[in-house]
């Protein structure tokens, strides 16, 4: 299962919040149809990767909040909304001391996209944080006691030689 990106936001009533930022693009039937894809969908314990939209939608189905406008909600010289084209990397993401993710992604750190304008503020239960951009914003996360169930913050199909779709690829493959 692969839950893409996309241009709106999860309602923050979701996570808690009372009130929405002015800049905030609620999608609210996307986000209802994920949260029943994945009641249906983890208990097969098949590869699920999720990106950006999908990132946070993640975090939020496990109870999680998350930061409803980073410009204003986060100290940071990151443009985490970045002006440069959405296919250039502009920052890095450095993984956990002994995260399972350095040898699934292949290297301690990755230079990555960032065209999102909110990020996670609080994790999830039971998904563990396994990088951080250098403003410490959590940018990949894993689901404890899942075989592969990913999500990254950044846009892995616009990055030449990124190596997060073909590591979701490899857990798709049965094995041999």
């Amino acid at each position: 299962l692969l839950i893409p990106g996309g241009l709106s936001d999860l309602d923050p009533q979701s996570y808690g919040d009372s009130s929405a930022h002015p800049t905030t693009k609620i999608c609210k039937s996307r986000t209802d149809f994920e949260f029943l894809v994945l009641d249906q969908y983890i208990p097969t314990r098949k590869p699920i990767l999720s990106l950006c939209w999908g990132f946070q939608m993640m975090n939020v189905y496990f109870k999680g909040s998350l930061y409803q406008h980073l410009p204003e909600d986060l100290d940071s010289t990151i443009e985490h909304e970045q002006k440069a084209q959405s296919h250039l990397p502009t920052h890095w993401v450095e993984f956990q001391d002994q995260s399972p993710g350095i040898s699934v992604f292949g290297s301690k750190k990755i230079f990555v996209n960032s065209t999102h304008h909110q990020g996670v503020k609080k994790l999830g239960a039971g998904l563990v944080c396994e990088a951080k951009s250098e403003d410490n914003l959590i940018e990949c996360v894993s689901v404890r006691d899942h075989p592969f169930f990913w999500g990254v913050q950044w846009h892995p199909e616009r990055l030449d030689g990124d190596t997060t779709i073909p590591a979701f690829l490899k857990a798709c493959r049965p094995p041999s």
